[in-house]
C-alpha cells in the first residue's frame, strides 16, 4: 500500500488489488490507535473494480501523521451468503490487520518571550490544519503538558498565519505551547506537538538579614533576622509562596497548598475595603476577590469568605486566625515559623519572616523554600531551595571546582566600609568626615552607616573581602574603624574573624584591607599591624605568593592582609616627601599599590546608571591585581535644595535597597556575557545576596 499527498492538497491512497478478498476493507487514521473504528474514513475494497488508486477528498494536514490500515476478515469459514458487511463491521473482532502504510508529519511549534514581554507562539502548516485543531498555552512544572484543557491562552490552529501573539505575559513561569488534534472518533485531543520548554526565570532565591531601622540599633546583637528574598520581583504564579524550614527534606501535602492558596488574601482585599471598619474581615477563597472589591460597603464585622469546600462550620479553620502579617499556621509542612507568605504580597521581594536566630551557631542549618503552582498539574512544587549553611562554608564545599583558579580570578563578596554596623548619632565624628560642620550627627550617621551586621554575621553570609579603615579614637588613642564617624573598635572586628576561623584553618580565603590610614603615627602603624599578627599572624598568607596566587596555595594560609599606608615605590623615588614604608619588614603584609585595584569616581557615584557606566569601563581594563568593582552610591553632599531634602528625608539604606535590583541585573548581564569580574563589593551585605552569585559562577 501507499500513502501521500495530491497535487490537491488532499491523501490519496494505492493498494494492490491481485491480493484482495471479499469483505477486505480499508481505514484511514490520523492518530496511532488500535481501535478500528477510529477511522477517519474506510473503502470496502472488497468488491472494488478500480484500479486501486483512490483520491480520499481528505485535506492533508501536514502536521499529523496518517496511518494506512489493511483489514481482513480472520475467519471466512463462518460467513455465509446471509452474512453482510455491516454486521462484519460491527463486531471488530473478526478482523486484523495484515499491512500498514504511513504518511509522516513534520509539525513544529516554538514559544518566546522575554519576561515582562507577551509570549509568541509559532507552528507550521496553519494553511492545511485541521480547523478543529488549536494552539494551546500550558505552564507545567514537573512534566509535559497532558491536558488540553488546562491551558492558559488558545488560537485556533489555521488562523493567526501559524504565529499567534498571547495577551499572556511571560511572569517567568515554565511555559510550553502544544499543537492539539481532535480525534473524530472519540471528540478527544492528542498532542500533534509540544514546543521546548520556555523557562522558568530563576528566582535567585537567598537568606538575608533585616535591616533593623532603629537608629540605636544595638551593634553587638547576637542573633540574625532570618528573611527570604528573592529576584525577578514580577515574574510569578499569583499562588506561588515561600517559606522557611529546617532542612531540605520538605512534604508538599495537596491539603496543606490549598489552605496556603487561601492564605493572605486579605492584606489585598483590605485595602480595597477602605469603608469595611470590621474586626475580623477574614477572606480564604481566591475566587471571592472579585466579589469583595465590588460590595466593599455590606461587609459586616465578621465577614468570612469560606473556601471551596464551604466549610462554613468549621470554627477551629487555621485560615481564620488572626493574621495580621500575611502568615498562616502549618506544622505539617516543617515551617521554621508556622508560617508560609504569598509572594505576590511583598512587590519588593522581601519576606520578614519574623525569624530571629539566636547564637549564630554555625552548626545551625535553616532553608528558604519557594513552591511555584503548576496550572497543568493542578498542585504545587518546590521549584527552589537555598540552604543558609552553605554561605558561611562556600568556598570549602566548592573547593575542588575552585582550588585551581586564581585569586584574582575568583568572584568574591565583598563589604564596603565593613564595620559601620555600630554608628548612630551618638559617635564621633572621625578625621575623614569632610561635609559641612553644621551637619546633624542624626543625618552624618543615616549616611556613613553602611552595614548593620558585625564582621562575624557577614563571615557567616558569605562576605570575604572587607574594607577596613583606622584611626585613633580621640580621647583614648585606642585604634578604631572609621567612616565619617567612630564605629567600633579594632580589637572587636580581629575578635570576629579570629572566632569564624578559630577550628584550624578553613578554606575560606579572606582579604582585609586595610585603607584610610592617613591618620595613624608610624608607632600607631606598628601597633596596628601587631594587633592583627597577635590574632591571626599563623593563617596570614606572605605577600611573595603574588598577585598570580591560586586558591590552592593559600589552603593553609587564607588571609591575605593589603596594607594601605599610602607608600608607593615609584613616589618613593620622586617626591621629596614620600609616604613612609611601614611594612616594609613585616612579609605578611601586601603592598596595595602592587596587589590591589579599587577605582572610584565620586562624581560619578550618584545614580546607579552612572556608577554601572563606570563599572563597565573598568571590566575593560586588563587587570593583573585582585581587584575591585564598587557597587555602591554615594550621596550628593553639594549645597542645594535638593540635596538638602533628600539627605534630611532620606538613608543611605532606603536608597540602597530600591536600586538593588538595578545593581543585580548588571550583575546578571555579566553572568550572560561571561564577563569577568573578581571582588564585588556593596553595602549593606547581608541584605544584598552576592554570596550566590559568586558561588553559581565560581563553579560554573
Amino acid at each position: 500500500m501507499k500513502i501521500y499527498e495530491n497535487n490537491k492538497g488532499n491523501i490519496t491512497i494505492e493498494w494492490d488489488i491481485m491480493i484482495k478478498q471479499m469483505y477486505d476493507f480499508i481505514g484511514l487514521y490520523d492518530h496511532s490507535t488500535q481501535v478500528m473504528n477510529d477511522y477517519i474514513g474506510y473503502w470496502n475494497i472488497g468488491g472494488y473494480q478500480g484500479n486501486g488508486i483512490k483520491d480520499t477528498g481528505i485535506a492533508c494536514d501536514r502536521n499529523c501523521d496518517y496511518y494506512l490500515k489493511y483489514w481482513r476478515v480472520v475467519e471466512t469459514n463462518s460467513l455465509t451468503a446471509a452474512t453482510t458487511t455491516q454486521s462484519i463491521f460491527s463486531s471488530p473482532s473478526n478482523y486484523k490487520v495484515i499491512e500498514i502504510a504511513t504518511l509522516k508529519g513534520n509539525p513544529s511549534i516554538s514559544i518566546s518571550g522575554e519576561p515582562g514581554e507577551p509570549l509568541l507562539v509559532k507552528w507550521s502548516h496553519y494553511k492545511c490544519s485541521n480547523p478543529n485543531n488549536f494552539i494551546g498555552i500550558h505552564s507545567s512544572n514537573n512534566s509535559l503538558p497532558h491536558n488540553p484543557s488546562r491551558y492558559l491562552d488558545w488560537c485556533y490552529a489555521n488562523k493567526f498565519n501559524g504565529e499567534f501573539k498571547s495577551k499572556l505575559i511571560n511572569r517567568g513561569l515554565p511555559y510550553y505551547a502544544v499543537l492539539w488534534a481532535k480525534v473524530k472518533s472519540s471528540q478527544k485531543f492528542i498532542p500533534l506537538s509540544i514546543s521546548s520548554k520556555l523557562g522558568p526565570s530563576s528566582k535567585r532565591l537567598s537568606i538575608v538579614e533585616a535591616y533593623n531601622t532603629n537608629e540605636n540599633h544595638g551593634p553587638l546583637s547576637n542573633s540574625i533576622n532570618l528573611n527570604i528574598r528573592w529576584h525577578n520581583i514580577h515574574y510569578y504564579h499569583i499562588h506561588d509562596y515561600v517559606f522557611l524550614s529546617i532542612n531540605k527534606n520538605v512534604q508538599i501535602t495537596e491539603n496543606n497548598n490549598n489552605n496556603n492558596n487561601n492564605n493572605n488574601n486579605n492584606n489585598n482585599n483590605n485595602n480595597n475595603n477602605n469603608n469595611n471598619n470590621n474586626n475580623n474581615n477574614n477572606n480564604n477563597n481566591n475566587n471571592n476577590n472579585n466579589n469583595n472589591n465590588n460590595n466593599n460597603n455590606n461587609n459586616n464585622n465578621n465577614n468570612n469568605n469560606n473556601n471551596n469546600n464551604n466549610n462554613n462550620n468549621n470554627n477551629n479553620n487555621n485560615n481564620n486566625k488572626k493574621n495580621n502579617n500575611n502568615k498562616i499556621e502549618n506544622k505539617a509542612l516543617s515551617y521554621l515559623t508556622g508560617q508560609s507568605y504569598l509572594v505576590k504580597n511583598y512587590s519588593n521581594g522581601i519576606c520578614e519572616t519574623s525569624y530571629q536566630l539566636n547564637g549564630l551557631d554555625e552548626s545551625e542549618d535553616f532553608v528558604a523554600n519557594y513552591c511555584s503552582y503548576s496550572h497543568e498539574e493542578k498542585k504545587y512544587t518546590l521549584i527552589e531551595q537555598r540552604v543558609f549553611k552553605e554561605y558561611s562554608n562556600w568556598m570549602s564545599i566548592h573547593w575542588e571546582k575552585i582550588k585551581n583558579k586564581m585569586v584574582r580570578e575568583l568572584i568574591i563578596p565583598g563589604s564596603h566600609d565593613a564595620t559601620t554596623y555600630a554608628i548612630n548619632s551618638s559617635s564621633k565624628r572621625s578625621p575623614d568626615y569632610k561635609s559641612p560642620n553644621f551637619t546633624p550627627d542624626l543625618i552624618i550617621s543615616k549616611w556613613s552607616k553602611t552595614q548593620s551586621a558585625t564582621i562575624y554575621k557577614q563571615l557567616l553570609f558569605g562576605v570575604r573581602y572587607f574594607d577596613l579603615r583606622v584611626a585613633p579614637y580621640p580621647t583614648t588613642g585606642e585604634l578604631w574603624t572609621i567612616h565619617n564617624m567612630f564605629s567600633v573598635p579594632i580589637s572587636e572586628v580581629l575578635d570576629d574573624i579570629e572566632r569564624f576561623m578559630k577550628n584550624g584553618p578553613k578554606r575560606e580565603i579572606l582579604i582585609l584591607h586595610w585603607n584610610h590610614l592617613d591618620y595613624l603615627s608610624k608607632e600607631q602603624h606598628v601597633q596596628l599591624q601587631t594587633m592583627i599578627k597577635q590574632k591571626l599572624s599563623p593563617l596570614m598568607a606572605p605577600r611573595t605568593l603574588g598577585n598570580d596566587v591560586t586558591v590552592q596555595q593559600l589552603e593553609l594560609t587564607p588571609i591575605i592582609n593589603v596594607y594601605d599606608d599610602g607608600f608607593k615605590k615609584s613616589e618613593a623615588e620622586e617626591s621629596q616627601n614620600p609616604k613612609n614604608d611601614t611594612i616594609e619588614f613585616e612579609p605578611l603584609f601586601w603592598y596595595f599599590y602592587q596587589s590591589l585595584r579599587s577605582s572610584y569616581e565620586t562624581k560619578e557615584y550618584h545614580t546607579s546608571k552612572t556608577v554601572i557606566r563606570f563599572l563597565e569601563r573598568e571590566i575593560e581594563k586588563n587587570h593583573s591585581t585582585f581587584w575591585v568593582l564598587q557597587c555602591i552610591l554615594t550621596v550628593n553632599s553639594q549645597l542645594n535644595f535638593n540635596n538638602i531634602i533628600k539627605i534630611a528625608k532620606d538613608s543611605l539604606f532606603s536608597w540602597n535597597n530600591s536600586e538593588i535590583p538595578t545593581f543585580l541585573n548588571f550583575l546578571d548581564k555579566l553572568e550572560r556575557n561571561q564577563t569577568k569580574c573578581n571582588i564585588i563589593m556593596t553595602d549593606f551585605c547581608t541584605f544584598m545576596d552576592v554570596t550566590q552569585y559568586a558561588i553559581r559562577r565560581n563553579i560554573s
